[in-house]
C-alpha cells in the first residue's frame, strides 16, 4: 500500500516541478504551481507517517 501510494505521490511532484517550469517561463501561473506545491508537501509529510 505505501509503495503505490509512494509512486502516486512521485508522479504528483512530477507535476509540481513541470507546473515550477511552466510558472517560471510564463507559460503557467503561479498560484497553481503553489497549491500543487502544498498539496505535495502534504502528501509527502502524510506519506511518510504512514506506518509509524
Amino acid at each position: 500500500m505505501k509503495i503505490i501510494l509512494g509512486v502516486f505521490i512521485a508522479i504528483l511532484w512530477l507535476f509540481t516541478i513541470g507546473l515550477a517550469i511552466m510558472a517560471a517561463t510564463g507559460a503557467g501561473h503561479f498560484a497553481s504551481f503553489v497549491i500543487l506545491f502544498a498539496l505535495s508537501i502534504f502528501c509527502t509529510v502524510d506519506w511518510w507517517r504512514l506506518d509509524r
